[in-house]
């Protein structure tokens, strides 16, 4: 896939995911939910919840309404709920653009610009190199 394509083809969260996961960037999309993978993630919190129930009550005080997004950004850090609207997205399809265009060489990063000086930046396939 090449930068335009990139631009062109990645239209939602669903292509951005797939593309992630079918390519070993997974890392970067696995705390990407769907609203059924959310509310099942949430039943789990509540079934181990180990706190006071007031902690547990201000927990789901603050959780937003799954209805309002598709798709759910959760943070490990302090397990709140970012639903993905438009902004979101196109933050999630921007930073991975910038990852894909980047590899690895002799321990330094380097982006494929650098390494192909000589191509124009929608030439350059988006795939991770790792030069040995």
């Amino acid at each position: 896939m090449y930068r335009q394509e990139w631009i062109d083809e990645i239209a939602d969260i669903c292509d951005l995911v797939r593309f992630c996961w079918d390519n070993g960037y997974d890392g970067e999309v696995e705390n990407i939910y769907g609203s059924d993978s959310r509310d099942e993630c949430i039943y789990d919190e509540i079934n181990n919840w180990d706190s006071r129930w007031t902690d547990l009550r201000d927990y789901l005080s603050d959780l937003e309404d799954s209805g309002q997004y598709d798709y759910w950004l959760r943070d490990d850090y302090d397990g709140t709920w970012t639903g993905i609207g438009d902004y979101e997205f196109n933050e999630l399809k921007e930073q991975n653009l910038v990852k894909a265009r980047t590899a690895v060489m002799n321990g330094y990063v380097k982006t494929f610009v650098e390494l192909y000086p000589d191509k124009e930046p929608d030439e350059i396939k988006l795939t991770v190199k790792v030069i040995e």
